[in-house]
């Protein structure tokens, strides 16, 4: 005995060295098709010590310790599968070694880790909280709820604990069956005959209640037989209430005449009749002496012709059976009552399953798991909260999860691919989740696209002229990227607004130009002109006045505004007279390389005649206005007739020139007039300084109240030149543009963008 224990020990010692001693290995594209099935084999050899080894120190494994080990195993085998398939080796060499690999996963994980897991969950989930139940009950003195949890545990152990003997290793299903089986074996057959008695006493009171009672007379004697072979009294509360209840039965059958035996004729009479001869045996002793041994034989060779059927486990459990209906039989005290313990017998042993019943009814528990796992993943997640895509993916997913659970051979497995394929299915990302990911995605090409355009060039590499262009290509750049709804769209913006830049010329291209470029020169000058003040605008048409190969940019300017103004539309010299008297205009000529040539010529400006006249009244809309020596008065306020505009001349401007088109005239009230502003210098004069750039951004006049006219100036916020300009607030006839009426203002930019009209 001792060299057995020293033994055990010795080998515990070894295995333990065994499982702290190994280290993984990898599975990676680095090793050889071999070394992986020697490292998954390791494994797989590895995986049932994690339960046998503490079982030599009578610990056992929870199964939540092996679920890890498990899913290693499983996923380390199916990767090492798939590697020996994709790999060169023949269909023959592939066969071979997947065969060999699928009998060792049988020996150790099906056989072993697998079923090991399925006993230790059964035992903790099913018969012991049942025992506990009953040792509760029978400990409050509970006879109902000791009778109930005595059926339960009694179906456990006729029926299931079969699943104890499955799994290999002798010492941790020892140990289990020790820790759960027979301390459950142990309290079913201490409570059998109490629960018996309590089970024929309430059949005692059921018969008396239906009148019953010669009935209930018999069974009560079966009671009190049953009492009489043990003991139920003053042990525990369990006990002293059962003999009450006892004792209660008993008392109904007081006011009953006692019966009369009849007498008995002695089947084998002793001859002689001598007084040392023990007494005969009675007709009624014989029969039941015959009944019990009939009976206890009938019961001996009960299934042993199919013994063979059922699992050593299952057969020990029929033979315990067997074992305690004796004792119950021979404590029988009438042939009925053998009769009926026998019957008694007998049904609880058919209780106790065949192998082939076992293995029925895990079959059908395991199709169950199976087609409710199966149903479950396939209403996994919704088809509206993914793209089509990765829709594809979560089917793809449910179709190896269905196959994995299809080929499952136990609950936990089922359990297990039914968890597998669903972490599988949360790693693929909703519509929500890929949105989020990309707007997060388009938030960082944005800022790194406006990161680079913010740096791209060198400010010292550029005239102050050309720079300016390239910060309004930035500007406008900036604006592409921040409205780009597209990684794609912010790529695209950023090369356009590079592409902007990089035609901008530097110095050094300037000065290179510079050396080779030819100054345009007057090939027609423009004649002297007149003008009349009312009479409307003079057009000068300078298309051909100036000769160059390079495309020409004409601007103009008056000697003196005060007597007529200037502005180029194209080719066209706009001329607008203002007051009597004559002005210098110089039209100059560039071609934009530094080549430039001047054209002068007077223009004489004449009185307005005396059709226009300096007073006129009108009525808009129910409004009336009144013009009075260049000054606007209104008899009531009219603050929604606002105009927002930036010209050259009567011609309406837009800057940038793709901008939405909002600085235009506004009709007050919708009548035949209109408002709007005018600079004489256009954009060289007033927005000299690029002050509009935004599509907001211009002069307002909003008529407020009578001789109040309200004026506002909205500038690009990143603007640091200011001015004092000139301007005009124009009342023109709309379907005779030659009636019109100013009046001549100064508006004071200060550095806060404050506006002060001067007049």
């Amino acid at each position: 005995m001792k060299k057995r224990i020293v033994k055990q020990i010795v080998v515990a010692a070894l295995l333990t060295s065994s499982i702290f001693s190994f280290t993984s290995v990898s599975y990676g594209k680095e090793t050889t098709i071999q070394q992986s099935i020697d490292a998954v084999k390791q494994e797989m050899k590895k995986a049932p010590l994690y339960y046998v080894d503490p079982a030599f120190k009578s610990v056992l494994e929870p199964s939540k310790e092996l679920y890890p080990v498990l899913n290693n195993v499983k996923k380390h085998y199916k990767e090492v599968k798939q590697k020996i398939q994709s790999s060169n080796l023949s269909t023959k060499e592939k066969k071979e070694k997947i065969k060999e690999l699928d009998a060792l996963y049988e020996e150790k994980i099906t056989k072993g880790v697998i079923p090991y897991i399925d006993a230790y969950n059964y035992a903790v989930t099913y018969l012991d909280p049942i025992l506990e139940e009953m040792l509760d009950a029978h400990a409050a003195g509970d006879l109902e709820g000791v009778e109930q949890a005595y059926h339960k545990l009694s179906y456990q152990l006729g029926s299931r604990t079969s699943i104890l003997y499955r799994f290999t290793g002798k010492a941790p299903r020892n140990l289990l069956l020790e820790k759960y089986k027979k301390p459950s074996d142990a309290k079913r057959d201490e409570l059998r005959i109490p629960v018996t008695i309590y089970m024929k006493n309430n059949e005692v009171l059921r018969l008396w209640k239906e009148g019953k009672k010669e009935e209930a007379r018999n069974v009560m004697d079966e009671v009190l037989t049953l009492v009489s072979k043990t003991s139920i009294n003053g042990k525990t509360n369990y006990s002293n209430l059962l003999s009450k209840e006892v004792k209660d039965a008993e008392a109904l059958f007081s006011t009953l005449p006692i019966p009369t035996p009849t007498p008995e004729v002695p089947n084998n009479p002793s001859v002689g009749g001598g007084d040392n001869e023990a007494p005969s045996e009675s007709s009624a002793e014989r029969k039941l002496r015959l009944a019990k041994s009939k009976a206890i034989a009938e019961l001996t060779d009960y299934k042993e012709a199919v013994k063979d059927d059922y699992s050593e486990a299952n057969w020990i459990t029929i033979s315990s059976l067997k074992t305690s209906w004796t004792s119950t039989i021979n404590a029988a005290t009438t042939p009925a009552a053998v009769a009926q313990a026998l019957s008694d017998a007998k049904a609880a042993i058919d209780e106790v399953k065949s192998i082939e019943q076992e293995e029925a009814e895990y079959q059908n528990v395991l199709a169950t798991a199976r087609n409710l796992a199966i149903e479950e993943l396939t209403n996994y997640k919704n088809v509206a909260d993914y793209s089509s895509e990765n829709w594809l993916l979560i089917q793809s997913a449910k179709t190896t999860g269905t196959n994995e659970i299809t080929t499952a051979t136990t609950p936990a497995a089922v359990a297990q691919a039914l968890s597998d394929a669903k972490t599988a299915i949360d790693a693929v990302k909703t519509l929500v989740q890929e949105e989020a990911e990309y707007q997060n995605l388009l938030a960082t090409a944005r800022n790194l696209a406006f990161i680079e355009l913010m740096n791209y060039k060198n400010e010292a590499d550029y005239s102050a002229e050309n720079w300016l262009l390239i910060q309004s290509a930035k500007t406008t750049g900036a604006s592409e990227i921040t409205t780009a709804t597209t990684t794609i769209a912010v790529a695209q913006a950023l090369t356009d607004a590079k592409t902007v830049i990089d035609a901008v010329k530097t110095l050094v291209q300037e000065e290179e130009d510079e050396n080779i470029n030819q100054a345009p020169t007057v090939a027609n000058a423009i004649t002297d002109q007149n003008a009349q003040v009312g009479a409307g605008n003079v057009i000068v048409d300078a298309s051909s006045t100036f000769s160059d190969s390079d495309d020409l940019t004409l601007t103009a300017v008056s000697s003196d505004i005060t007597k007529a103004t200037v502005i180029v539309n194209g080719t066209n010299i706009v001329i607008s007279p203002v007051a009597q008297g004559t002005a210098n205009i110089t039209v100059t000529a560039s071609d934009g390389r530094g080549g430039t040539v001047t054209d002068s010529f007077t223009v004489t400006v004449a009185a307005a005649s005396s059709v226009i006249v300096n007073t006129i009244d009108w009525t808009i809309d129910g409004v009336s206005f009144t013009v009075l020596n260049d000054k606007v008065s209104l008899t009531e306020a009219v603050a929604t007739n606002k105009a927002i505009y930036r010209t050259l001349g009567n011609t309406v401007t837009r800057y940038p020139p793709n901008a939405t088109e909002i600085y235009k005239e506004k009709l007050i009230g919708g009548s035949d007039y209109k408002v709007y502003i005018e600079f004489p210098d256009g954009v060289s004069g007033f927005d000299n300084g690029y002050l509009f750039r935004g599509p907001n951004d211009g002069v307002t006049v909003e008529v407020i109240n009578e001789n109040t006219l309200r004026f506002s100036v909205n500038t690009w916020d990143m603007s640091t030149k200011f001015s004092i300009e000139s301007m005009k607030v124009i009342i023109e006839k709309a379907s005779d543009p030659s009636i019109k009426y100013n009046i001549d203002i100064k508006v004071n930019t200060t550095i806060n963008q404050q506006v002060v009209i001067i007049r």
